[in-house]
């Protein structure tokens, strides 16, 4: 035979085979049994943030409060998240400070959070009492944090909350600046959460 007909008959032949038989169909609960054996199953992720617990040495700002814990106390529309910036200069103290910024507004510092240590034990309530200066408002006390808390009511461009506490043999001073007024009992959940890990 000469080759055109041999090649022709390859293709009568093929074309003239049955086709191959469809896949078995698969009932529904196969079928998502099958699904769901082929995709991974997700692993649960560690959370993002582990809070200082009293650290030894104090050496940022940012771990002492997240920004989804300021999320979740002010329970807004807005999400927060903190940057750590250079702390405050001055007073002899080691001072540092995470700056908090929302999705609306990134670029802009709604909330900052400074931490300063004094390097000796002083009592917490006459520190707070030295800082209640920087209010224009007479401070109003938060009960129950740390071992003194107060914040400045609005009346002043920035709302003012301050906490204290003493632990490793020295002094530690927080203070939460807001450019926005908001509820006590917000300044007091922040400023409890933040002295407990002081």
């Amino acid at each position: 035979m000469s080759r055109v007909v041999a090649c022709v008959l390859v293709v009568f032949v093929a074309a003239c085979a049955p086709s191959p038989a469809p896949p078995p169909a698969t009932t529904s609960a196969s079928a998502s049994a099958s699904t769901s054996a082929s995709k991974p199953k997700p692993t649960p992720t560690a959370p993002a943030f582990t809070p200082a617990a009293s650290p030894e040495k104090v050496s940022a700002a940012c771990p002492f409060l997240s920004g989804e814990e300021i999320t979740k106390t002010i329970a807004g529309a807005d999400t927060y998240s903190g940057k750590e910036q250079p702390g405050p200069k001055g007073r002899g103290l080691s001072a540092f400070r995470c700056a908090y910024s929302t999705g609306s507004y990134p670029d802009n510092t709604v909330i900052t959070l400074d931490i300063s240590v004094t390097p000796r034990r002083l009592p917490a309530a006459v520190i707070t009492k030295t800082l209640e200066g920087e209010c224009d408002t007479p401070a109003t006390p938060l009960p129950g944090v740390g071992e003194a808390a107060w914040f400045c009511p609005p009346g002043q461009a920035k709302v003012l909350v301050t906490t204290a506490r003493t632990s490793h043999g020295e002094t530690r001073v927080a203070q939460l600046r807001f450019i926005m007024t908001t509820h006590t009992e917000v300044y007091s959940a922040l400023a409890k959460l933040v002295a407990d890990r002081l």
